[in-house]
């Protein structure tokens, strides 16, 4: 290593770094010998002085004359001479550290950690993976622990980066198979399900008791477990300009054309791009059954009355403890058709509800199906459910025997497995994740994940994580299914790997408040989890992407209007959906934003929904004879994409138009231009910023409770992976075709490769 130039003439004294010495201590503490022409003692090259061209000679005689012209300055008594200036001496005691109290630091010893909540510097992030590396370099940090990283990262990027908004709808089986399993190989799925096989074929044969499910006649599953609205709910639907009024009653369904406006009649020969019912309550989490083979696709929902939530002036009207204690999990059927391009299509039949599991268990709150699709004798699959009791009850879920498309109804009597602490007092379950076939995991309102086998049902290992209510858990399955990351109430989004949950755990710096589930998603294809960005201010409404080998560098993925309310990114594809308060739902591609940062890129708002509610006087005025709705909602559609970024980046741009204005204002006519900040520098600025500190450009609105989108979900199968569900507050359901049709191969784009795993240079993109 060569020294520079201007450093070979200096020699450094003890009385440099510590003046409390004097003359006679520095004579004390360093040998005579030390201050001889050598170099010993000092890191650097012998040969140094050897090879320094004529560049470094002119500097060091440059340095050497102004040393001399120090040295000639009188210097004070009181100070060691030395061959820094004054001005220089005095910095280096005005540098010392010092402690909180005042105190000085000793050498060597740690400074501690600063409190003072403005220094907003130690939240920021310093690693390998800046927002300016370049793609190749990103990868390679991300992904190059898998052998073949470069060629899967290629395929994705030609499979993915097209399509800026829509995912395509696959036709070719190399592309389904490299969408199904990226990152495991090619007969993951088939051992998954054979073992699944054999696990429930081994516990069919050594269970003690078998699960027990009561029938139910509809009228009573209607009466006590299934919430029921009293009217329909009125609709406008259609353009902007031309709105049409439907009144849907619970049960009704509407088919939607391709573009999403309503079809007045569905025939066989009518194009249906979805479909949208009523299911007369609040619906607080929806999943999609995997399945295998063209069979009918099943959504399974739980939905409780509007007045669970409800606002009540007097606490005495509130709903009384007993009217809480039936829960009931809907499983709707959606049938389908081939199209004339070989392409999963809605058929011009309504959905209908197939089955409903009852309980007396109180509400159920959440639900999951098994990632793995169940193919033995009249079970569809396992559904793990959440319910108010703090208990997660694993349910086997059954073909309907009923040939007359009629649903039939059951009360949950013995479950296949429950999950419950019983030797702790008022803790309970608040979240559960699937594993793989038979592990789960649950997060507790201690803080604390436990990892249970179903069968033997019982606790394996447990981990206190956070010291709040964990609101959320997510596994990173397939690829990572022992890789998880939590929510809690309050404090830091975690990822822990439950193989080694001492040693191997990281959090995100940034503090959060997280008050509802459905707002953390694993994504297979980018390895990574999105979840809401970590922030102190509720203006903050940005998602974020988090890759597992750098989960401190949060990575700004999309935006929305409102608070965002749930969001889900797509099984075998990377496109998220992101649900807001303001009742609009947006689509994006985070992989073409995570990757391609200084591109433009776009999201669009899929629908907007507008619920009003119907005040009393409203309904005095209606007539006794007539049923009075229960609400009038107006759903728009046919928005154009948009511009996919931060929510400071509007801030600034107004108020940079703002100020603009004013100057012109002022000086009169002006050629200068208010200076806008342009998408992509301005996301190069808020990259690493999670702190939250800005604020939208226009005010907070705040909707009625009923206007927000309450969940969403794609399909996990791969020939539907781009249908998906989204449910309103206001009781409504729509399931939608969001894909585009595929681009022909054979482009130059498609030749070429994106990732060299032996080069630093982007060759594409």
């Amino acid at each position: 290593m060569r020294l520079r130039a201007s450093n070979k003439g200096k020699r450094f004294h003890p009385h440099n770094y510590f003046p409390e010495l004097d003359s006679s201590d520095e004579d004390q503490q360093v040998p005579a010998d030390k201050h001889d022409d050598s170099d010993d003692g000092f890191v650097g090259d012998d040969h140094a002085e050897d090879d320094f061209d004529k560049d470094d000679e002119v500097e060091l005689e440059a340095s050497s004359a102004e040393e001399d012209e120090v040295a000639s300055e009188p210097a004070s008594e009181l100070e060691p001479t030395s061959h820094f200036p004054v001005s220089r001496r005095k910095q280096i005691v005005d540098a010392e550290a010092l402690d909180e109290d005042g105190t000085k630091i000793a050498c060597g010893q740690v400074q501690p950690y600063p409190t003072d909540s403005s220094a907003k510097w130690t939240r920021s992030y310093a690693g390998p993976v800046t927002r300016y590396a370049r793609l190749p370099d990103l990868c390679k940090y991300w992904y190059g622990d898998r052998v073949g990283y470069a060629k899967i990262i290629n395929g994705l990027v030609k499979l993915w980066a097209r399509y800026e908004i829509y995912p395509p709808k696959l036709l070719l089986s190399k592309d389904q198979n490299l969408a199904k399993s990226p990152w495991v190989s090619s007969n993951f799925w088939e051992a998954q399900q054979q073992k699944f096989l054999d696990w429930y074929v081994n516990y069919l044969a050594t269970r003690q008791k078998p699960s027990v499910y009561a029938p139910l006649s509809e009228a009573t599953a209607s009466r006590w477990y299934l919430p029921q609205a009293e009217t329909g709910l009125t609709s406008l639907l259609g353009p902007h300009d031309d709105q049409k009024e439907h009144v849907l009653k619970q049960g009704d369904a509407i088919a939607l054309l391709p573009d999403g406006g309503p079809a007045e009649e569905a025939t066989e020969d009518d194009k249906v791009g979805g479909w949208m019912f009523d299911v007369g309550g609040i619906v607080l989490s929806m999943d999609w059954a995997p399945r295998i083979g063209e069979v009918d696709q099943l959504l399974a929902m739980t939905v409780i009355p509007y007045a669970d939530q409800a606002f009540y002036q007097n606490p005495e009207e509130t709903p009384h403890e007993a009217t809480l204690k039936q829960g009931s999990v809907q499983i709707w059927s959606v049938p389908l058709k081939r199209s004339s391009k070989g392409l999963m299509a809605f058929s011009s039949s309504r959905p209908r509800l197939a089955s409903a599991l009852c309980t007396e268990s109180g509400r159920v709150l959440r639900i999951q199906w098994c990632p793995v699709a169940l193919t033995v004798g009249g079970v569809i699959g396992l559904l793990a459910v959440l319910m108010a009791d703090g208990k997660v009850r694993v349910l086997e879920v059954r073909q309907s025997p009923s040939k007359n498309m009629r649903g039939t109804f059951e009360e949950i009597q013995e479950p296949l497995a429950t999950i419950e602490l019983k030797s702790e007092y008022n803790v309970k379950i608040t979240s559960f994740a699937w594993l793989n076939v038979n592990r789960v995991a649950v997060g507790h309102s201690d803080g604390s994940v436990a990892v249970w086998s179903l069968y033997p049902c019982m606790m394996l290992q447990r981990h206190p994580i956070h010291s709040s209510p964990v609101m959320d858990i997510k596994s990173g399955y397939p690829s990572h299914p022992f890789i998880v990351a939590t929510v809690p109430t309050g404090g830091v989004v975690t990822v822990t790997d439950l193989n080694r949950p001492n040693a191997e755990l990281v959090y995100c710096a940034n503090l959060s408040i997280s008050l509802q589930p459905n707002l953390l998603a694993w994504c297979e294809h980018m390895r990574g989890f999105v979840s809401l960005w970590p922030s102190s201010s509720p203006a903050n409404n940005s998602v974020s992407f988090m890759a597992i080998r750098t989960w401190p560098q949060t990575r700004f993925a999309a935006a929305a209007n409102g608070q965002v309310t749930c969001l889900d990114v797509g099984t075998h594809h990377p496109y998220l959906l992101v649900g807001s308060t303001e009742g609009t739902l947006w689509l994006s591609n985070p992989f073409r934003r995570i990757f391609f940062f200084k591109n433009k890129h776009k999201k669009l708002r899929i629908f907007q929904h507008d619920y009003q509610a119907l005040n009393v006087q409203d309904k005095d005025d209606q007539d006794t004879d007539q049923e009075v709705p229960r609400g009038v909602c107006r759903i728009l559609h046919g928005f154009q994409p948009e511009h996919n970024a931060h929510p400071k980046h509007e801030k600034s741009n107004a108020m940079a138009k703002r100020h603009g204005g004013q100057k012109k204002a002022k000086k009169g006519k002006s050629k200068k231009k208010a200076p806008v900040i342009e998408a992509e520098e301005a996301d190069e600025d808020l990259e690493d910023e999670g702190d939250g500190s800005a604020m939208p450009a226009g005010d907070i609105t705040i909707h009625d409770p009923l206007t927000r989108i309450s969940a969403v979900t794609w399909n996990p199968n791969i020939q539907f992976s781009w249908w998906a569900a989204a449910a309103t507050a206001s009781g409504l359901v729509r399931i939608m075709d969001l894909g585009t049709e595929q681009l022909g191969e054979g482009s130059s784009e498609d030749e070429e490769d994106f990732v060299d795993e032996d080069s630093d240079i982007v060759m594409g993109g």
